[in-house]
């Protein structure tokens, strides 16, 4: 017995590499790693907003102070969506291995952020 399961696209963008979703704020973030872009959709209207990273971009976190931290090719930084801000917090391999990213991340129970 096979079922059946329907799928709706919802937005109009189409990413080169989308990934990492999450659901936060009654919104979907997600990154398109090569499109360097950090995306919100809002399902209701599909209404949505995209900042461009100028990088490779792996992961994004919802800050509980507001705005993001996000991890890709720079490393590990901040991300404040309304003034379009990146703050560089750290970037552990700049010496060692240049063209390494981070490639994703999330935060465990604790609000510890884990990226690799």
């Amino acid at each position: 017995m096979s079922e059946s399961i329907s799928v709706t696209p919802v937005g109009s963008r189409i990413s080169k590499w989308g990934e990492g979703p999450i659901f936060w704020n009654d919104h979907l973030l997600y990154v398109d790693i090569e499109g360097h872009a950090l995306v919100r959709l809002d399902p209701e209207t599909g209404g949505e907003e995209v900042w461009e990273m100028g990088e490779r971009i792996g992961t994004v976190v919802p800050r509980q102070s507001g705005g993001f931290i996000c991890a890709g090719d720079s490393g590990i930084y901040s991300f404040d969506p309304n003034t379009g801000a990146k703050k560089n917090l750290a970037d552990p391999e700049a010496d060692k291995c240049p063209d390494n990213r981070f490639n994703d991340g999330k935060c465990d129970p604790m609000g510890r952020f884990w990226a690799g």
